[in-house]
């Protein structure tokens, strides 16, 4: 497949994955008749099961994503979505929500094949323009859905139940778009494994001795794949050495990363306080307003900088 069909195809799941109407109003939804939790429970017993199982998935899933080739891990974020809303749609009592929080942390924590796969499919001169798109096709998911969401609940169009069960519907969708997408190739042959931790015996005689059968064919060695991809992920770390702003950049990226999910854990909670009439609830609207002003602010900085930069040296 093209690189560009990829791209749209990456782009349709990113909207579609992005597209759960249910997401502003889930604490709401927890509380009120259909599940019958109090915000106690939601808050104590079963929101933390996020933070700890995507505390745990995520290096695994890190180092998955790339020996599986992201095709598989992405698949497994459809997977693990569509287990979360049919868990909301019809789980009941407080097991089955903690299986529900951490299937959640699961897809939160695949959902790093979705940023990479398409950076191991083009050429590195389309790397900004295949970002651009994939970024905004989330926003765009996350756009539509909570615009479509405040709509429902302030028109009384819609019930709670409704927007987890339309939030369902779009992440089923998501898992078969994930299968639709083309599986990336494997990495180097066990000929460039071997030539790569050569010494000083020929590529063959390496060949022979470690892989060889009584009968003088050469059979693979699973052992050869392992050791590159080790070899490479320690060749990888070394660019901290040589490039601080890479290290800075990925620490305060992580800090901001741990008090952006804090904030959407446990914001519902502050907005129900401030909100006491139940029947004009506008989550909806402020998760609107939040990513129309991230968007905003992603599209015009490099230009308000370079202004700035500009005129200071005038």
């Amino acid at each position: 497949m093209h690189w560009k069909a990829t791209t749209i195809l990456l782009c349709v799941y990113g909207v579609t994955k992005e597209f759960r109407p249910a997401t502003p109003f889930l604490t709401p939804y927890l509380i009120s008749d259909y599940k019958n939790f109090t915000l106690n429970e939601v808050y104590g017993m079963i929101f933390p099961f996020w933070t700890y199982s995507y505390m745990v998935f995520l290096v695994p899933v890190f180092f998955l994503t790339d020996i599986l080739r992201y095709k598989p891990v992405i698949v497994l974020e459809g997977a693990c979505l569509a287990l979360t809303w049919a868990l909301l749609v019809w789980g009941e009592g407080i097991t089955q929500m903690r299986l529900m929080q951490i299937v959640f942390g699961t897809a939160s924590a695949a959902e790093v094949a979705y940023y990479s796969y398409l950076y191991a499919i083009v050429n590195e001169k389309n790397y900004r323009r295949v970002t651009s798109y994939v970024r905004s096709a989330a926003l765009t998911g996350k756009l539509l859905a909570y615009g479509l969401a405040q709509v429902l609940i302030s028109t009384r169009t819609a019930t709670y139940l409704t927007l987890n069960q339309i939030s369902l519907a779009a992440v089923v969708c998501v898992f078969f778009i994930a299968i639709a997408l083309p599986p990336v190739p494997s990495r180097c042959g066990r000929r460039k494994t071997l030539a790569e931790h050569s010494t000083t015996k020929p590529l063959d005689e390496q060949l022979r001795e470690e892989g060889s059968t009584s009968d003088g064919d050469i059979r693979y060695n699973p052992k050869w794949g392992i050791q590159d991809y080790l070899v490479n992920v320690f060749r990888s770390f070394k660019i901290f050495k040589s490039n601080m702003v890479v290290l800075k950049w990925s620490l305060w990226w992580a800090l901001a990363s741990c008090g952006i999910f804090q904030l959407y854990n446990y914001i519902q909670s502050l907005w129900i306080e401030m909100q006491s009439d139940q029947d004009t609830i506008e989550n909806g609207l402020v998760e609107v307003l939040h990513t129309v002003a991230s968007a905003s602010y992603t599209v015009f900085y490099p230009a308000l900088r370079a202004l700035f930069l500009s005129s200071m040296w005038s």
